[in-house]
């Protein structure tokens, strides 16, 4: 039971990591195609905080059902919800604190990419 649960888990983490690289990958091109308007850096820090704490969150969840064997879909889901936001907000501050990008620019691509969400199924 925990192979299979793990088998989908790995199987829905990597739908949304096509479907995010996909969004993601096309907003850094229109952003490259319009140099000079839109801040490149800005939006390649906004698709990586999208794509990196949601492939986290999958994997600790998938980790809890490989080594620690919980198969309790509230408590993965929670696993996964806690783990995603928790590295969302450090990589915010950290961006912020760090880097010199455009905030609204970085919302905005994070935004977008996140949305990305909602084409997963066509990759299942």
């Amino acid at each position: 039971m925990n192979g299979l649960a793990s088998d989908d888990i790995q199987q829905a983490a990597n739908s949304m990591l096509i479907s995010q690289s996909i969004v993601g990958s096309t907003l850094v091109f229109i952003c490259f195609a319009i140099n000079g308007h839109i801040d490149i850096k800005s939006v390649l820090f906004g698709v990586i905080i999208s794509i990196l704490p949601t492939q986290l969150g999958m994997q600790m969840a998938n980790f809890k059902v490989k080594v620690l064997g919980v198969f309790n879909p509230k408590s993965l889901a929670v696993t996964n919800i806690t783990t995603k936001w928790a590295y969302t907000a450090l990589l915010f501050i950290s961006v912020i604190h760090f880097s010199s990008v455009s905030y609204t620019e970085m919302l905005l691509a994070y935004v977008v990419t996140t949305l990305a969400h909602l084409i997963t199924p066509a990759f299942s």
